[in-house]
C-alpha cells in the first residue's frame, strides 16, 4: 500500500517546469545570455515527473517506509510505533512519538499535496493493524 503525490499537483509542476524552459530559450534568443530559469525550469519539471511515479510513504512488512522521490526510502517507522490521532479539525493523522515526547505527524487523511484516498486507505490499514 502506497501514498502517492496528488496528481494534478504533479502536472502543475510539470507544465511550470516547461513553461520556465521555454521562456528561458525565449529570452536566451532574444539576448544572447543564459538564463538561469531554464536550470529551475528542469528542476521543478523533474519534481514533477518523478512525483507522478514515486510513492512518498509505502506501509510493507509491518512497518510505514518514508520514501524520497527517487525512491529511496529515508526512514522506517514500525506499525507498533506508529498511532492514529485526529487532530482538532476532526481530520485523521499518523503521529509517532519524539524523543522530546512530543508526536510527529507522517501523514494527514487530507492534504492538497497527497492523494487524499490513498491516505485514508492507508491511514484505516495502521489502524486496522494495531488491533491485530
Amino acid at each position: 500500500m502506497a501514498v502517492k503525490y496528488a496528481k494534478p499537483v504533479s502536472i502543475l509542476f510539470i507544465i511550470l517546469g516547461a513553461a520556465l524552459v521555454g521562456i528561458g530559450f525565449m529570452l536566451l534568443s532574444m539576448t544572447g545570455e543564459f538564463q538561469i530559469g531554464m536550470v529551475t525550469g528542469i528542476i521543478i519539471g523533474l519534481f514533477g515527473i518523478l512525483s507522478l511515479n514515486n510513492p512518498l510513504l509505502v506501509l510493507e512488512n509491518g512497518e510505514v517506509q518514508l520514501r524520497n522521490l527517487f525512491g529511496m526510502t529515508l526512514k522506517r517507522y514500525p506499525v507498533s510505533t506508529v498511532r492514529v490521532e485526529t487532530d482538532t479539525q476532526g481530520v485523521p493523522r499518523l503521529v509517532t512519538p519524539k524523543p522530546n515526547g512530543r508526536n510527529k505527524t507522517l501523514l494527514k487523511g487530507k492534504s492538497f499535496f497527497f492523494d487524499s484516498a490513498a491516505s485514508m486507505a492507508l491511514i484505516n490499514a495502521v489502524q486496522g493493524s494495531a488491533f491485530d
